[in-house]
């Protein structure tokens, strides 16, 4: 049956998941069989909208009364949504049945494709189910909850609600057939996206049941929002400086300041999108280039032939050292060699072979993969990791592969991460002025250093 719950049911459940429009089926399967269970004639085959006509008559409904829009990539609430959830009930109804009668409907159809289904037999019916009035000892009831706890509520729905609170209390939870809506952190905290702040979230739900909310529910509430604010993602431009001093030097020129809108650590800020041309120009007084990471990429169209086949000759050459997690680009290494005249290939190849015995003799009488002789540096796990938490600097004695003896690094550490029987540390070195990545069994001693 066409009627007001079921078609606020159609609206709420657009806004909330906002689907995407598929070609030829129009939503997801998935979509389809949600929204036939909303208008109480489940089909768990349903697989395309004309195969539903109930439900089909809703969605062309809605689009021929001009509060739906298919015509995006997704299907998408027009402003007059708004308007009709809001007015009365005799002009909601009086509305739609100008939507059934008016050349828009013919137009909905046929954009849809759901001539076959959306007969005029059919149609009539529709139009006659949605202009019959409830019976009038039926009365509205509250909302009331049927169980509580920190992971999740569940709340009954109230008989009868106005459209446009049914469709706002729709917004904050799961629905589920029983009529009952699930209120969980994940939805309470992704309410403030469709609109719903604190003050709207408490107000519905003391609307619904007609109660005031006490306070555990409204302190629980403050608790879901917080946790939808515990992770952001964020497109900025980040700023790298080699070492501390360099972006404190930044922070410390009153005009450069504003630009740098969030410092994240010694050597990182968000700067304004705006903000690179300042910084060149003041980094170009000081004899220092700014490096535009932002710029794109040499593609391999773009590079010499010469190079693509060295990179692929030392691909092959590797693969005869160590095992290749993927086949060795033999094919792809011959095509890059038509290209190139015999005297080029004689200069490459003997470049390639000084790479590869380099790599050869480093890796000649030690084990690269597999710790090292060395037991005490599983007790130095505790100390990185209270570095890492508090952000402090450290020097090591590293040995590096194929390193005759250790060199002395001055590290801050930034995580340890296990792999099998090793331990490796990303950190950034001070020295080589980038984040490096180094085994704890390779290291011959630890301590703190200079802040």
């Amino acid at each position: 049956m066409l009627t007001l719950h079921t078609f606020t049911h159609l609206l709420a459940y657009l806004h909330y998941y906002t689907p995407k429009r598929l070609p030829g089926r129009w939503l997801a399967a998935r979509h389809l069989r949600q929204l036939a269970a909303r208008i109480g004639l489940p089909r768990p085959d349903l697989r395309a909208l004309r195969r539903h006509p109930l439900l089909a008559a809703h969605v062309a409904l809605a689009h021929a009364a001009g509060l739906v829009a298919p015509d995006s990539d997704r299907f998408s609430l027009q402003p007059g949504a708004t308007d009709w959830l809001h007015a009365a009930e005799a002009e909601q109804i009086a509305g739609l049945l100008d939507a059934f009668a008016a050349p828009a409907w013919s137009a909905a159809v046929q954009h849809l494709k759901l001539d076959a289904c959306l007969t005029l037999d059919y149609v009539t019916y529709l139009r006659q189910q949605l202009a019959r009035r409830p019976e009038a000892n039926a009365s509205p009831a509250p909302a009331r909850w049927l169980q509580a706890g920190a992971a999740a509520w569940r709340l009954a729905l109230p008989r009868r609600p106005p459209p446009w609170l049914l469709f706002d209390l729709l917004q904050l939870g799961e629905w589920q057939p029983e009529d009952a809506l699930v209120l969980t952190p994940l939805t309470i905290a992704s309410a403030p996206r469709r609109g719903y702040g604190r003050p709207a979230i408490l107000w519905l739900l003391e609307q619904a049941t007609q109660e005031p909310l006490s306070p555990g529910r409204a302190q629980q509430i403050d608790a879901w929002l917080r946790q939808g604010r515990a992770y952001s993602l964020r497109t900025v431009t980040l700023l790298s400086a080699a070492q501390d001093t360099q972006l404190a030097t930044l922070y410390a020129n009153r005009r450069l300041r504003p630009h740098l809108l969030e410092q994240l650590s010694p050597r990182h800020a968000i700067v304004a999108p705006d903000a690179a041309p300042k910084l060149a120009r003041w980094l170009a007084r000081q004899a220092l280039p700014l490096q535009d990471a932002t710029a794109p990429p040499l593609g391999a169209a773009s590079l010499p032939a010469g190079y693509i086949w060295l990179g692929l000759r030392l691909l092959v050459g590797l693969g005869e050292l160590i095992p290749l997690p993927y086949p060795a680009p033999h094919g792809a290494l011959a095509t890059a060699a038509a290209v190139l005249m015999p005297e080029q290939l004689t200069v490459l190849e003997q470049r390639a072979r000084c790479v590869l015995d380099a790599l050869r003799a480093a890796l000649h009488g030690r084990d690269a993969f597999f710790p090292a002789p060395n037991h005490a540096y599983l007790g130095w796990v505790e100390l990185l990791e209270r570095a890492i938490a508090h952000q402090q600097t450290l020097c090591m004695h590293y040995q590096a592969l194929g390193a005759v003896q250790p060199g002395i690094r001055r590290i801050l550490p930034l995580r340890l991460e296990r792999r099998g029987a090793l331990i490796y540390l990303h950190a950034y070195c001070y020295r080589a002025e980038a984040n490096l990545v180094f085994r704890l069994d390779r290291i011959s001693a630890l301590e703190h250093g200079p802040a």
